[in-house]
């Protein structure tokens, strides 16, 4: 989270991490990202003058906190895999659209895939609106090209660079199925 003082708080999603680590959410459905960006503001920084910066969209909870605290902007990469249901007013307007939106959902729905098993319903449905986020998840998954860097304590540009060459050809499988369906 941001103002025009810079960065005021981060977070991320600690939904799946292990119980009792630095989030007091953690472990819980409440430990979205911005969830525990707004838990982290410090009291003397007004969240009226604060934006979100996020990689995918605000799910109906966050949402719902971000109005609550009169957050005004929200900016995101791609829209949230676990309602794909959902419209959001991402629109595909270009490959360095499509490659962020594959990196942000393949990178969330790998961890999903990790730790509560690739038979997950979320999975599943996002099988029918991005399958090749998914099928980019999985094949991750099976290389562990996501798992060894996080167990080295690597940032995720170490992650994305080992994952680079397959995230091009699926944004490049995806720009084409959206033009096909368009």
């Amino acid at each position: 989270m941001s103002n025009e003082s810079g960065i005021v708080s981060s977070g991320r999603n600690r939904v799946y991490d292990p119980s009792g680590g630095i989030d007091p959410l953690q472990r819980t459905p409440l430990a979205h990202a911005e969830m525990n960006a707004i838990a982290a503001v410090r009291d003397a920084v007004e969240l009226a003058s604060c934006e979100i910066w996020s990689t995918q969209s605000p799910c109906s909870m966050c949402h719902a906190a971000i109005t609550f605290a009169e957050i005004p902007a929200v900016h995101y990469l791609a829209s949230d895999p676990s309602d794909p249901g959902r419209p959001g007013p991402y629109i595909s307007s270009g490959l360095s659209d499509d490659i962020w939106t594959v990196v942000a959902n393949a990178f969330f729905l790998h961890n999903v895939a990790w730790v509560v098993g690739s038979d997950n319903p979320m999975l599943a449905e996002n099988r029918r609106a991005e399958p090749e986020v998914v099928s980019l998840a999985l094949d991750l998954l099976d290389r562990q090209t996501l798992i060894e860097p996080a167990r080295m304590g690597l940032g995720v540009e170490v992650a994305l660079a080992g994952a680079w060459d397959q995230v091009v050809p699926a944004a490049l499988a995806r720009r084409t199925r959206i033009s096909k369906s368009g």
